[in-house]
């Protein structure tokens, strides 16, 4: 079904319901007018969002639910409507009538120790959404003229029959249906590594009958007016706007919300966005919202009548329902400055029919959030933080070993260090170079001429992994027993993440590529083979923190809040919030750093308190009893033992 189908089938429909109703005829007239006109700048212009392929149905159907439906109201108009599209995440909008196909397997290509892989696709009538990662990355320090060879070309597809769909908005064209494969051509890698001209050949199927597609379902609109002003003059009543709700789409995480503000008097005034968006639940809670950036191109779009349009996206966890949105706005006469209106701000309530339950984790833990706003100020001293081993880097940059035995032991000045999880060995980068330590005879080994920027060790103690030179991605993997080096320089835009139990995994996280958080992969010491492994949602976006458990049952990251800590099955399954401090405006907390215990059943995390900005808390964290104390340490706690 084209966008011209769904056109006159919609047209159909509302002509009969406002023949049932009988509006007023004026206003209809006035608004079949505004349609077409809506509709002929569809067909005739190239603008975001509004005028793109995939979302040509979708806006008939906002269009018609926003305004031209918005006094009819009959259940049937919207259960057609709702059955015809659906959602899937990093792909966006698409009807649930057509095909939908997906990359058969996952494929790749290795040249010169360096490997381009093709993970997914998703192919609709309207796009095609492919994910790739490239691996082994060489430096342009190791080619004869870098300078020379930048890369400025982007990938595209090339068809069976000769011809090629381009990459434009993280996405290419629709591939015809009639062709089941098609190659995916990367001219040259970027940052200027070769070789280039990279052709991978992709192999399409249909989706299976379970591949999971969110329904999107069409909202009765109906217009909330408020107006709320800021301390800025009194606006005029022309000025006055309204929420019109015209979409849900639920994940099992979240709600996906359309809507759009409008001018009560449309036409003569035009909505703009004049500054952050805010959303608050029923506990005054600020909410942390997102946007898949496969429905970035609904967000803050101008709709005809002078309204402009929304999506947010609603985590379902730790919400409590209704939810108030906050937008600042400024109302202008078409073509005038908006700056120099006033600011206001536009509010509406909003709470599903029927609350969805997040998808909980199958776990013999039975972990839930331990450390929330409603403890985080009052929790008491650990019972027995005396009869704790810890590792930690105080203010001053000395690297502490808190030995219940010995006391306090300082071994260094340390910039950055790392131990085993039960402290049996301890490496650290200091103006001597590295240093490894053992606690158990207190003997140690330099390499003066490593000084990495970051350290993992593997569990059982016998191999660090250092990356000793980030400007040219190099990574050192130190055998402990016998001193031997391997060195690599082959390597992709990494971050350590852990390593298996028995030290023959590594695990890295690479820049996800489909909007979902960072990638998890598994990087095999004995064949040289990289392998995906999960992305991290919810994930921070600059300092993920990841480490895995000393188990190798859990990885734990750093959430997409400044005070928030996730914990996932490495085996696969739904991550868990343990610690969820959402953020304030003035003075938030924040996680600056933390730790797994040896046995992981704890973890210990550093954290800036509100209104504390010179020292640091350190929270423990039992896991199983969900218990949670202070312990009386300063400084970034690298590592906790009994």
């Amino acid at each position: 079904m084209n966008a011209t189908d769904l056109d006159n089938r919609f047209s159909e429909a509302a002509k009969a319901y406002r023949n049932k109703i009988n509006p007023n005829e004026a206003f209809v007239l006035q608004l079949e007018r505004e349609l077409k006109q809506s509709h002929n700048r569809v067909t005739s212009k190239h603008r975001p969002f509004i005028f793109k392929p995939a979302w040509a149905a979708a806006m008939i159907l906002l269009l018609i639910a926003a305004t031209a439906l918005a006094g009819f109201g009959p259940e049937k108009v919207f259960a057609k409507i709702q059955k015809l599209l659906g959602y899937i995440p990093g792909v966006g909008l698409v009807e649930r009538t057509q095909l939908i196909r997906i990359l058969k397997e996952p494929v790749s290509l290795t040249r010169d120790e360096m490997t381009v892989m093709v993970s997914d696709a998703v192919l609709t009538a309207e796009k095609t959404v492919v994910d790739y990662h490239i691996f082994n990355i060489k430096s342009q320090a190791e080619q004869n003229d870098p300078a020379e060879s930048l890369c400025q070309q982007a990938p595209y597809l090339l068809l069976p029959d000769g011809r090629q769909l381009d990459f434009s908005g993280g996405q290419f064209g629709p591939i015809p249906s009639e062709f089941d494969t098609a190659s995916f051509v990367l001219p040259c890698l970027a940052k200027g590594e070769a070789p280039g001209d990279w052709a991978i050949a992709l192999t399409f199927v249909p989706a299976p009958d379970d591949y999971k597609i969110h329904e999107a379902i069409m909202l009765q609109p109906l217009p909330e007016t408020t107006i709320v002003s800021d301390s800025e003059p009194e606006p005029e009543a022309s000025a006055e706007t309204e929420f019109v709700f015209t979409q849900v789409i639920t994940t099992h995480d979240s709600y996906i919300l359309y809507g759009v503000i409008q001018p009560i008097i449309p036409n003569d005034t035009a909505i703009q966005i004049a500054s952050v968006p805010v959303i608050r639940d029923a506990d005054d809670t600020l909410i942390s919202y997102s946007v898949d950036p496969a429905l970035a191109d609904g967000q803050f779009q101008p709709q005809p009548g002078g309204g402009i349009s929304f999506v947010f996206g609603i985590p379902i966890a730790g919400t409590v329902f209704p939810v108030r949105l906050e937008i600042p706005v400024r109302v202008t006469a078409p073509g005038q400055l908006s700056d120099q209106q006033p600011m206001q701000i536009a509010c509406a309530s909003w709470q599903p029919e029927q609350a969805a339950q997040p998808v909980e984790a199958v776990s013999s833990s039975e972990l839930t959030t331990c450390v929330s706003n409603d403890n985080l100020l009052s929790l008491g001293e650990h019972p027995d933080a005396s009869a704790l081993r810890t590792l930690a880097i105080g203010a001053d940059g000395s690297l502490n070993l808190h030995d219940r035995s010995q006391g306090p032991i300082t071994l260094a000045q340390a910039s950055i260090a790392s131990s085993t999880p039960d402290l049996s060995y301890i490496a650290w980068v200091s103006d001597s170079g590295l240093t490894v330590y053992s606690s158990a005879d207190g003997k140690s080994v330099q390499f003066p001429n490593l000084n990495p920027e970051a350290l993992s060790w593997s569990p059982d103690g016998r191999r660090l992994a250092a990356h000793v030179n980030p400007a040219f991605a190099e990574r050192a993997i130190i055998d402990i027993a016998s001193g031997e080096t391997v060195l690599s320089t082959r390597l992709s835009q990494e971050q350590f993440a852990g390593w298996s139990t028995n030290g023959d995994t590594l695990y890295l996280l690479i820049p996800g590529s489909s909007g979902e958080g960072w990638l998890l992969m598994s990087y095999g010491l004995a064949n040289d083979k990289y392998q995906e492994v999960a992305y991290l949602k919810h994930s921070s976006p600059k300092r993920p923190m990841a480490q895995i458990s000393a188990d190798g049952q859990w990885i734990g990251y750093h959430g997409d809040t400044q005070a928030s800590l996730y914990l996932m099955p490495l085996a696969g399954g739904q991550a868990i919030k343990i610690i969820d401090v959402p953020v304030q405006m003035i003075n938030p907390a924040a996680i600056t750093s933390w730790a797994w215990s040896a046995d992981s059943q704890s973890i210990t995390v550093n954290l800036i308190l509100p209104d504390q900005t010179e020292a640091q808390t350190t929270i423990v964290v039992n896991l199983r009893g969900c218990q949670a104390y202070t312990l009386p340490y300063q400084g970034q706690i690298l590592g906790i033992s009994q």
